[in-house]
Protein backbone atom coordinates (compact mmCIF):
# COMPACT_ATOMS: atom_id res chain seq x y z
CA UNK A 1 0.00 0.00 0.00
CA UNK A 2 3.02 2.07 0.71
CA UNK A 3 3.73 3.47 -3.45
CA UNK A 4 0.05 3.58 -4.02
CA UNK A 5 -1.71 5.35 -0.79
CA UNK A 6 -0.55 8.72 -2.45
CA UNK A 7 -2.19 7.70 -5.90
CA UNK A 8 -5.39 6.10 -4.30
CA UNK A 9 -5.98 9.36 -1.90
CA UNK A 10 -5.36 12.37 -4.49
CA UNK A 11 -6.33 10.91 -7.55
CA UNK A 12 -8.74 7.94 -6.50
CA UNK A 13 -11.79 9.50 -6.88
CA UNK A 14 -10.67 11.40 -10.81
CA UNK A 15 -9.81 7.98 -12.25
CA UNK A 16 -13.63 6.21 -12.61
CA UNK A 17 -14.54 9.34 -14.59
CA UNK A 18 -11.54 9.77 -16.88
CA UNK A 19 -11.44 5.73 -17.75
CA UNK A 20 -14.94 5.85 -18.69
CA UNK A 21 -16.15 9.59 -19.57
CA UNK A 22 -19.92 7.46 -20.14
CA UNK A 23 -20.07 6.36 -15.89
CA UNK A 24 -18.96 9.88 -14.89
CA UNK A 25 -22.67 11.12 -16.40
CA UNK A 26 -24.71 8.24 -14.97
CA UNK A 27 -26.19 8.27 -11.65
CA UNK A 28 -23.98 5.67 -10.12
CA UNK A 29 -21.06 7.97 -11.05
CA UNK A 30 -22.55 11.19 -9.87
CA UNK A 31 -23.58 9.37 -6.85
CA UNK A 32 -19.74 8.13 -6.07
CA UNK A 33 -18.56 12.14 -7.59
CA UNK A 34 -20.96 13.75 -4.36
CA UNK A 35 -19.75 10.64 -2.10
CA UNK A 36 -15.96 11.31 -2.65
CA UNK A 37 -16.77 15.16 -2.18
CA UNK A 38 -18.49 14.33 1.14
CA UNK A 39 -15.73 12.50 2.45
CA UNK A 40 -12.92 14.63 1.68
CA UNK A 41 -15.13 17.62 3.30
CA UNK A 42 -15.07 15.47 6.43
CA UNK A 43 -11.27 15.24 6.44
CA UNK A 44 -11.17 19.18 5.84
CA UNK A 45 -12.14 19.76 9.93
CA UNK A 46 -9.45 17.74 11.00
CA UNK A 47 -6.47 18.97 8.82
CA UNK A 48 -7.97 22.91 9.89
CA UNK A 49 -7.28 21.36 13.24
CA UNK A 50 -3.73 20.27 12.44
CA UNK A 51 -3.00 23.38 11.34
CA UNK A 52 -4.05 24.70 14.65
CA UNK A 53 -2.04 22.43 16.65
CA UNK A 54 1.27 23.09 14.73
CA UNK A 55 0.29 26.93 14.91
CA UNK A 56 -0.36 26.67 19.05
CA UNK A 57 3.37 24.84 19.53
CA UNK A 58 5.59 26.60 17.93
CA UNK A 59 7.32 29.53 19.17
CA UNK A 60 6.82 33.12 18.75
CA UNK A 61 8.40 34.73 15.40
CA UNK A 62 11.81 36.59 16.25
CA UNK A 63 12.17 39.79 16.05
CA UNK A 64 12.67 41.39 12.56
CA UNK A 65 11.32 38.27 11.07
CA UNK A 66 10.72 38.89 7.26
CA UNK A 67 6.88 38.12 6.33
CA UNK A 68 7.71 35.84 3.77
CA UNK A 69 9.22 33.70 6.25
CA UNK A 70 5.64 33.05 7.61
CA UNK A 71 3.75 32.93 4.11
CA UNK A 72 6.34 29.87 3.97
CA UNK A 73 5.70 28.22 6.48
CA UNK A 74 1.82 28.48 6.31
CA UNK A 75 2.42 27.29 2.14
CA UNK A 76 3.85 24.18 4.00
CA UNK A 77 0.53 22.42 4.36
CA UNK A 78 -0.76 23.97 0.70
CA UNK A 79 2.25 21.78 -0.11
CA UNK A 80 1.52 18.34 1.35
CA UNK A 81 0.22 16.57 -1.56
CA UNK A 82 3.09 17.60 -3.42
CA UNK A 83 6.09 17.23 -0.77
CA UNK A 84 3.69 13.57 -0.14
CA UNK A 85 4.08 12.63 -3.75
CA UNK A 86 7.75 13.62 -4.36
CA UNK A 87 9.51 12.49 -0.66
CA UNK A 88 6.84 9.21 -0.65
CA UNK A 89 5.11 7.98 -3.14
CA UNK A 90 7.63 8.47 -5.91
CA UNK A 91 10.34 7.22 -3.67
CA UNK A 92 8.35 4.24 -2.54
CA UNK A 93 7.40 3.38 -6.45
CA UNK A 94 11.29 3.45 -7.33
CA UNK A 95 11.72 1.03 -4.48
CA UNK A 96 8.94 -1.84 -5.26
CA UNK A 97 9.88 -1.62 -9.14
CA UNK A 98 13.05 -2.22 -7.86
CA UNK A 99 12.41 -5.12 -6.04
CA UNK A 100 9.64 -6.27 -8.62
CA UNK A 101 12.44 -6.69 -11.28
CA UNK A 102 14.92 -8.78 -8.56
CA UNK A 103 17.15 -5.57 -8.01
CA UNK A 104 18.80 -5.09 -4.05
CA UNK A 105 17.80 -2.37 -2.52
CA UNK A 106 20.65 -1.24 -0.53
CA UNK A 107 20.96 0.76 2.26
CA UNK A 108 23.72 3.14 3.28
CA UNK A 109 24.02 4.18 6.72
CA UNK A 110 25.34 7.63 7.23
CA UNK A 111 27.05 9.46 9.37
CA UNK A 112 23.97 11.70 11.07
CA UNK A 113 25.42 15.45 11.89
CA UNK A 114 23.23 17.68 13.58
CA UNK A 115 22.27 21.31 12.18
CA UNK A 116 24.48 23.17 15.03
CA UNK A 117 27.70 21.16 14.66
CA UNK A 118 27.78 23.42 10.93
CA UNK A 119 26.85 26.43 11.59
CA UNK A 120 28.42 26.55 15.37
CA UNK A 121 31.13 23.91 15.99
CA UNK A 122 33.41 24.14 13.47
CA UNK A 123 36.13 23.34 15.08
CA UNK A 124 34.91 20.06 15.81
CA UNK A 125 35.60 19.04 11.70
CA UNK A 126 38.35 21.17 10.62
CA UNK A 127 39.28 18.17 7.95
CA UNK A 128 35.81 19.14 6.16
CA UNK A 129 35.25 22.10 4.07
CA UNK A 130 32.73 23.79 5.29
CA UNK A 131 31.18 26.81 3.35
CA UNK A 132 30.62 30.51 5.13
CA UNK A 133 26.82 31.06 5.28
CA UNK A 134 25.59 34.50 3.58
CA UNK A 135 25.37 36.83 6.23
CA UNK A 136 22.11 37.09 7.53
CA UNK A 137 20.42 40.12 7.92
CA UNK A 138 17.74 40.09 10.64
CA UNK A 139 17.66 36.74 12.26
CA UNK A 140 20.38 34.65 13.86
CA UNK A 141 20.46 30.75 13.11
CA UNK A 142 20.09 30.86 17.09
CA UNK A 143 16.23 32.43 16.83
CA UNK A 144 15.47 29.53 14.19
CA UNK A 145 12.84 26.84 15.83
CA UNK A 146 14.32 23.81 14.38
CA UNK A 147 17.50 23.91 17.49
CA UNK A 148 14.48 21.32 19.42
CA UNK A 149 13.47 18.12 18.78
CA UNK A 150 10.94 16.98 15.96
CA UNK A 151 8.75 14.13 15.90
CA UNK A 152 10.34 11.90 12.71
CA UNK A 153 7.79 12.91 9.68
CA UNK A 154 7.25 16.34 11.17
CA UNK A 155 5.84 18.86 8.85
CA UNK A 156 7.50 21.66 11.68
CA UNK A 157 10.51 19.92 10.39
CA UNK A 158 10.12 20.55 7.01
CA UNK A 159 8.71 23.91 7.17
CA UNK A 160 11.99 24.63 9.07
CA UNK A 161 14.19 23.42 6.95
CA UNK A 162 12.61 25.42 4.13
CA UNK A 163 12.80 28.30 5.85
CA UNK A 164 17.05 27.44 6.58
CA UNK A 165 17.74 26.90 3.28
CA UNK A 166 15.48 30.35 2.15
CA UNK A 167 17.34 32.64 4.93
CA UNK A 168 20.58 30.89 3.54
CA UNK A 169 20.29 31.42 0.36
CA UNK A 170 19.00 35.01 0.10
Amino acid sequence: MWPSHWFLLTLGGLVPSLVNPTYAHSALGQWQASLISAIMGLCLPCLLLVILVDWRLRPQHPDGEDPIDVLIGWASFALLPVVGLLLCAIPALDAHTRLLFGRRLEYRVTEKVPVQARFRDRDRFPSRPVPEPAPLRRAAFDQLPQYRAYAPGSTTAVTDAVLLVYRYLR
